[in-house]
């Protein structure tokens, strides 16, 4: 079956979107299914740098998945994955949104990071979502 999904801003907005699907993942609905989040926000300086969520608390089983997600206004910024995780999608570089995902398998206890690397001047939005293992 093939799926469909709608993005509806409730305001005007420019928006981006990505669909990743896994297996294995916790069939739980809503936010049941998610075991740890970190979020961060900022702008970098005259200097391109890597960009991070923060931390998630620690991992409370093995077998896990972190994604992380990126998102800026578009400065024409080459984006890349942070250490340890992969590139899953990758919107860069454009003018008016760039969004990148990626994931990494996750250990009982451990407390990942999602990272992006991206330009200079730019205002960030990043996250790290950890799904429970089915």
């Amino acid at each position: 079956t093939k799926s469909t999904i709608t993005v509806t801003p409730s305001a005007k907005a420019d928006v981006g979107a990505t669909a990743l699907e896994y297996s294995g993942l916790s069939t739980t609905a809503g936010t049941a299914a998610v075991d740890q989040m970190a979020h961060a926000t900022g702008q970098t300086a005259a200097t391109a740098a890597t960009v991070a969520s923060g931390p998630t608390l620690a991992a409370t089983a093995g077998n896990e998945l972190a994604l992380g997600f990126y998102v800026d206004s578009g400065f024409g910024d080459t984006l890349s994955a942070g250490s340890g995780f992969t590139a899953r999608v990758n919107v860069s570089p454009v003018g008016d949104m760039e969004l990148f995902a990626e994931d990494q398998p996750v250990a009982s206890g451990a407390t990942p990071n999602a990272s992006v690397k991206t330009g200079t001047h730019t205002y960030w939005d990043m996250a790290t979502i950890v799904f429970k293992s089915g």
